[in-house]
């Protein structure tokens, strides 16, 4: 009898571990100051083994980054990369409370489009635009397919000098198309 509730024991303890297979982060970062500021904190914490790069949100106002990860992250990991990107991490902080249920609820892009045989500063009013529209929904998203050339020139467009962070996952492309697919919350 010993034996049995040991081992529903061990059992049930190890299948609450797999549950709690994610980790929430809070990390105080001094530097950021507009939303390529956040992009780069963004991009180096989601370049970091186990972290979900989904789950990585910027509070640019108040210097914070919340992420999920599925193995521990520490103060000195995360350190370097933050410093490399020019930033410093004051304080890194495991959340007690799971992490926060993403709001959006669809994966089809509201606009999707691509743009062949321009170069970014023939479509710079189109990116602003469409920065600004990311950057006044909460839950919207970029997502920017594009030759690894190009990063630089197109993010400058869409997020500097802007105070609002926003989601952007940038995507190296093979080919000279740029394709640029914004996302967001379903209106319900």
């Amino acid at each position: 009898m010993r034996k049995i509730l040991a081992l529903a024991l061990v059992l049930g303890i190890w299948s609450v571990n797999g549950y709690a297979g994610q980790i929430a982060y809070r990390a105080d970062i001094k530097g950021m100051v507009c939303a390529f500021c956040a992009y780069n904190v963004s991009k180096s914490i989601s370049a970091l083994e186990g972290v979900d790069a989904d789950s990585v949100d910027i509070d640019l106002k108040n210097g914070r980054a919340t992420f999920v990860a599925s193995k521990p992250i520490t103060q000195a990991q995360l350190g370097s990369v933050i410093t490399k990107a020019g930033y410093n991490l004051v304080k890194l902080t495991e959340l007690k409370a799971g992490p926060k249920e993403s709001t959006r609820k669809t994966t089809v892009p509201a606009v999707d489009m691509n743009l062949n045989g321009l170069e970014p500063a023939q479509f710079q009013p189109l990116m602003e635009a469409f920065g600004d529209l990311a950057a006044s929904q909460r839950q919207s998203r970029i997502v920017l397919d594009a030759p690894k050339s190009l990063e630089d020139a197109l993010l400058k467009s869409l997020l500097l000098g802007r105070k609002q962070a926003m989601k952007l996952q940038f995507v190296p492309s093979a080919t000279k198309t740029i394709r640029l697919r914004l996302f967001m919350a379903p209106t319900d």
